[in-house]
């Protein structure tokens, strides 16, 4: 409640003291991931780079081991699980050794996150992040500093292939509310100095405003562009339709936290004029992917230890679409071991050229939310990030109706009251507008579609929008 009080009073300031609010926020967030350890981290990481597959399995062996190791002394869910099962360090003395533990699925996390923090840091500050729901169900992810350093030096490297400093000037496009939602006249953006990035609003694309987007990207000239595909791609089509390609021109266009579709890419790829890097992560931090320098979609295996497994959790072999299982090695604050992320994939059999030691991503199966519309005609994409776990949701479900209406379908857990019910409602309207009639109901469940699949957001509206 206390950071939605702060949206209300931030978004009521001028808009230079939000620039300012913006920057500080900014400048925590550069000593969060750029911290302690940066330097080591990526000069690791440049030399790991080019490892052969057999020098990349070593290192992973000895981080696994380590990370293993510290899980069953420190760890309170997986002292409970060695005691019980019998083993002790003695028996994990490999990366084979992978295949004694559990596959954890992410209820439960949800069920006792707590469970899963290690007693050394039980007293310590920790940062507490939340994932977006994007299979429904939010969870409650704790890190620190240190991890979040380590987490970023990937994304440092992956920028460096494209000639992208840590502070080059970067221009995103994120479900961030950094403006009002009624604000008709730009700017529709905010400066953050700390980190040299504009931070553009993804609630404001409509086509009266898209004019003025790119008269802002044109005078910044961002080095890189960072964010959702389906947002970037409206500004794409726009700069296509009015004969603008190469008007803004960054390095590279990294797309995130939603499945880039062929179309997008190619749009992206022709507006811009530059490469369209692809990146795959999580909140967990349990993996990090991302395209390199030729176009191959790579884990980067110094982050994690990956497996595609059946049903049963039994691994399958290289080509074979299964279900992501993650083992990550750079946090000791909140060990996941053979976490299943719920995503589909393969990876290949052949080896990479560019990445010896980095596996391919053959398939990837992505997190395809439906696009809900305002009445302006604008798409607000990702809107799964309302339902963090401050709400009190353990599962919700969006659906837009064919005449623009809004449902919204929760399962409550026990803490939710009508403030958070009111929370929804509030988040909504900041993102699509207050001029859809928007019902919130509470549910004891919510159904899969046909395929097996659950879909958080659904949209059946039928409006053309250009």
């Amino acid at each position: 409640m206390m950071k939605q009080q702060l949206v209300k009073a931030y978004l009521k300031l001028p808009p230079l003291v939000q620039n300012v609010l913006v920057s500080l926020y900014g400048i925590k967030l550069y000593v969060e991931r750029y911290g302690v350890g940066r330097r080591a981290a990526e000069k690791m990481l440049k030399n790991s780079e080019s490892y052969s597959f057999s020098e990349m399995e070593r290192l992973q062996e000895d981080a696994f081991v380590d990370l293993a190791h510290y899980a069953i002394d420190n760890v309170p869910f997986y002292i409970e699980w060695a005691k019980n099962k019998g083993i002790s360090k003695s028996n994990i003395s490999s990366i084979d050794d992978l295949s004694l533990f559990p596959v954890i699925e992410k209820e439960m996390i949800r069920d006792s996150p707590s469970s899963f923090v290690s007693k050394k840091y039980r007293n310590k500050k920790l940062i507490s992040l939340s994932t977006s729901g994007s299979t429904g169900s939010p969870l409650e992810i704790y890190t620190d500093n240190h991890t979040r350093t380590l987490h970023y030096a990937f994304f440092t490297r992956l920028r460096s292939w494209f000639g992208v400093e840590k502070r080059g000037g970067r221009a995103t496009f994120l479900g961030r509310i950094v403006v009002p939602q009624g604000q008709k006249r730009p700017p529709f953006w905010r400066y953050d100095f700390g980190q040299n990035n504009l931070l553009m609003s993804t609630y404001h694309l409509s086509e009266d405003n898209l004019s003025s987007y790119i008269e802002k990207l044109t005078a910044y000239r961002p080095v890189e562009i960072f964010g959702h595909p389906s947002s970037i791609y409206r500004v794409a089509n726009y700069i296509i339709d009015n004969d603008s390609c190469g008007k803004v021109k960054p390095n590279v266009v990294i797309t995130t936290a939603e499945t880039l579709m062929p179309y997008q890419r190619t749009a992206i790829e022709k507006a811009f004029d530059c490469p369209v890097v692809d990146q795959y992560g999580c909140t967990e931090m349990a993996f990090f992917a991302s395209q390199c320098e030729s176009g191959e979609m790579h884990f980067h295996p110094e982050h994690a230890i990956i497996e595609i497994v059946d049903s049963k959790n039994c691994i399958v072999k290289p080509g074979v679409r299964g279900q992501l299982v993650a083992t990550s090695l750079i946090s000791k604050v909140m060990p996941l071991i053979r976490y299943k992320v719920g995503d589909t994939l393969s990876v290949s059999e052949e080896k990479s050229k560019c990445h010896p030691g980095f596996p391919i991503i053959k398939f990837l199966e992505g997190r395809t939310d439906d696009l809900v519309y305002k009445k302006d005609g604008g798409s607000v994409g990702r809107l799964s990030p309302i339902f963090r776990s401050d709400k009190n949701v353990t599962l919700s479900q969006i659906t837009q109706e064919e005449s623009g209406d809004i449902t919204v379908l929760v399962v409550p857990n026990e803490k939710y009251n009508d403030k958070n019910r009111e929370m929804i409602r509030r988040e909504l309207v900041e993102r699509v507008g207050d001029d859809l009639n928007i019902s919130i109901f509470e549910v004891e469940s919510i159904p899969k579609e046909k395929n097996g699949k659950f879909r958080p957001v659904k949209s059946y509206y039928k409006r053309i929008v250009d």
